[in-house]
């Protein structure tokens, strides 16, 4: 056989297998689109059917209400052939209560809304729902029914760390009621950054300065600083007592301070100690002071932030500068390649260059 006459037998090889491979997948999609098309019909058959029983469920409700007054009325509805007939439930007596009108009796004032038949089911339904929700002995019986679960325990109550439905999360809504009673003008102001009419507010009532005004133990300063407006919380730092700027939030135990580290907001950190240098001493709940927090966030202004509070933090014990606090700062510090102030903190405080982060692996493991 000659090379040509191999070719030539091999390309009708090819173009065989090529052939079966298509038809069978050919067939293959026609059985899918068989299958989609049977599974598309029977949905529709049972959208249909739940339809039809909507439809006659509804009719049998319509002429209970035609006929109320008549409880011993025993409707008949046929369904799809005069044979079959369905009864229809009637009306529940009335509970026996004191104050409830008894039978064929009407309250002085009672106007028959219903004798007309001019109300949709619909009024007639939200109203029975309205009674039955406002009527002493009903809602009496429905408790003497329920039984009351023990709080399950949530995961938030192993670990510390509040769930998105706990009270203490931050929602900067007042839908759910985050602010506190009569606090909710001071809120709004702070949250939206309103300065000048919440000046006119705090000069009649000073003492609102230092006052807790939602469930997160947020004052109008911890409000505008995490709503990031800025220009406000540089205004009321001027008139806002030095130990007030030490109150922390009860989410993750922040202050002031640790919420511009965070921002990488190197002008109100400084206006915040120049105030108190305490501040940069106070740790929150993860036990972290204002530079360890600015440290693990990287935004625009974070590098002087950081430049700033290497330079006011104070080593004390404990020391954000030693053991595995300092680890983590120096390691965070080179994460994001401020390599200058790292050789700052490494001639400062040479014991950086050994110290091991606690329980994570990576720089100083």
């Amino acid at each position: 056989m000659s090379k040509e006459q191999g070719f030539v037998g091999d390309k009708e090889l090819f173009e065989s297998r090529l052939c079966r491979l298509m038809e069978y997948q050919i067939q293959q999609t026609q059985h899918q689109l068989e299958m989609y098309q049977a599974q598309y019909q029977r949905q529709i058959g049972e959208l249909t059917s739940s339809i039809i029983k909507l439809i006659q469920t509804l009719e049998i409700n319509a002429r209970i209400v035609d006929n109320d007054g008549n409880d011993d009325t025993r409707l008949k509805v046929e369904v799809n052939s005069p044979q079959k007939s369905v009864d229809a439930v009637p009306p529940l007596p009335q509970p026996d209560c004191i104050g409830t009108p008894r039978e064929n009796e009407q309250e002085p004032g009672h106007q028959d809304i219903y004798g007309d038949n001019q109300s949709t089911f619909e009024e007639i339904e939200e109203e029975i729902t309205i009674e039955e929700e406002t009527d002493p002995c009903l809602l009496e019986q429905a408790m003497s029914n329920v039984e009351l679960q023990p709080q399950q325990p949530r995961l938030s109550d192993f670990t510390g760390i509040p769930s998105v439905d706990s009270p203490t999360v931050q929602l900067n809504s007042t839908k759910r009621n985050f602010y506190l009673p009569g606090c909710l003008p001071l809120y709004n102001f702070s949250r939206e950054g309103k300065w000048e009419k919440a000046k006119v507010l705090l000069t009649k009532q000073p003492e609102l300065l230092k006052s807790v005004i939602t469930t997160a133990s947020d004052t109008a300063l911890l409000v505008a600083a995490k709503n990031k407006q800025w220009t406000f919380v540089e205004e009321i730092l001027k008139i806002m007592p030095p130990d007030a700027l030490e109150l922390k939030d009860n989410v993750y135990g922040n202050t002031v301070l640790h919420i511009a580290a965070r921002e990488g907001n190197k002008n109100v950190a400084k206006a915040i100690v120049d105030k108190n240098r305490n501040v940069t001493q106070i740790r929150d709940k993860y036990q972290k002071v204002p530079l360890l927090t600015a440290a693990l966030f990287v935004s625009p202004g974070q590098k002087d932030t950081i430049e700033y509070l290497c330079t006011v933090t104070e080593n004390k014990d404990p020391s954000p500068f030693s053991g595995p606090d300092g680890a983590s700062l120096i390691c965070n510090i080179l994460d994001a390649h401020y390599y200058d102030i790292a050789s700052y903190l490494f001639q400062r405080y040479p014991d950086l260059c050994y110290r091991r982060k606690q329980k994570t692996a990576g720089c100083g493991h």
